[in-house]
């Protein structure tokens, strides 16, 4: 039975999110300088994509696939912005800023896509955007500080770019996307390079890093990268908020370290409103017969079908 575009959007996207779910454990266990982290996650990332885009090269016979164009190399960009200004908003202020600044990141993604590409977003996606905010609130409600304003600047800059970067991908044409993000994921290292103090791995750092480089980050922006290619870009961004919710959860399982006494209640709201949402698309694509529903502009004229696109859309 062949599956409807949502099913495979939410295939590929929760499959590359639960595979990046480990990725804040790795970091902990790495035990390594920011930059230094940067630098490896970045060079063995780069490697990784650009061996898949090299295989593809070979197997098309052909090297269109380097031709990304202006939005690839867009794509590039703001993938390598988002990148470095995640980590330097790490180093500025609280972990709990960072993440509940970055949960905004959905929002600024359905903007980019109403602005740049004309889509409207379902109403029910904003409203689950509004829960999964509370959510990642209440999440991290321990940790919340003031911080550093300027951490909390580079985090807002880095919602943005992450908005964006899922809102490229769902413009730029697939083929075009592997090679982007094998850019977008190799030039943070050169930016890296000169604040790195040493470029020797402890033996204890080895694994971690290998692990991070090679699997977690390729593996599963490989398949999240299929994401906005069958679903809105700022729907895929959701479901990026599981790996909010399964970080600091799987470092506490391994590492001991407490999120926090509502830390359960914010993942259970996050979690419950994806698995919602996630209900309504596979039940409206089998409506539908996988084809979704369109309304035009004219639509919107009506206060009863207002109400409709925001609960059931």
């Amino acid at each position: 039975m062949a599956l409807s575009n949502q099913c495979k959007g939410l295939l590929f996207t929760v499959c590359g999110v639960l595979l990046l779910v480990p990725d804040s454990l790795m970091i902990r266990l790495s035990a390594m300088g920011d930059w230094e982290l940067v630098f490896y996650r970045a060079v063995l990332s780069g490697i990784v994509f650009s061996l898949v885009v090299m295989i593809e090269c070979f197997k098309s016979k052909s090297l269109n696939r380097l031709m990304i164009g202006w939005d690839g190399f867009l794509l590039a960009a703001f993938t390598t912005i988002y990148f470095c200004t995640f980590v330097i908003g790490m180093i500025l202020t609280k972990v709990a800023n960072v993440l509940i600044i970055l949960a905004l990141a959905p929002m600024f993604s359905a903007l980019f896509d109403l602005l740049f590409r004309k889509i409207h977003l379902a109403g029910r996606t904003w409203f689950a955007m509004f829960l999964c905010l509370i959510g990642v609130v209440v999440l991290v409600a321990d940790g919340v500080g003031t911080g550093s304003h300027m951490g909390n600047i580079y985090a807002l800059v880095t919602a943005i770019f992450v908005g964006a970067q899922f809102t490229m991908m769902g413009k730029v044409k697939y083929e075009s996307v592997l090679p982007a993000l094998a850019l977008g994921f190799t030039f943070p290292a050169l930016i890296a390079i000169p604040f790195v103090s040493t470029l020797t791995l402890p033996s204890e750092s080895i694994a971690p890093v290998l692990i991070m480089g090679l699997i977690i980050l390729p593996g599963s922006f490989l398949l999240i990268s299929r994401g906005p290619q069958y679903l809105p870009a700022p729907e895929v961004a959701l479901y990026m908020l599981v790996e909010t919710v399964g970080g600091p959860f799987l470092v506490w399982l391994f590492l001991g370290e407490n999120p926090g006494k509502f830390a359960l209640i914010g993942g259970i709201i996050v979690i419950s409103t994806l698995a919602w949402h996630s209900a309504v698309d596979l039940k409206q694509a089998k409506t539908m017969g996988g084809k979704g529903i369109q309304l035009k502009e004219s639509d919107f004229c009506s206060g009863k079908k207002i109400l409709h696109r925001f609960l059931i859309l």
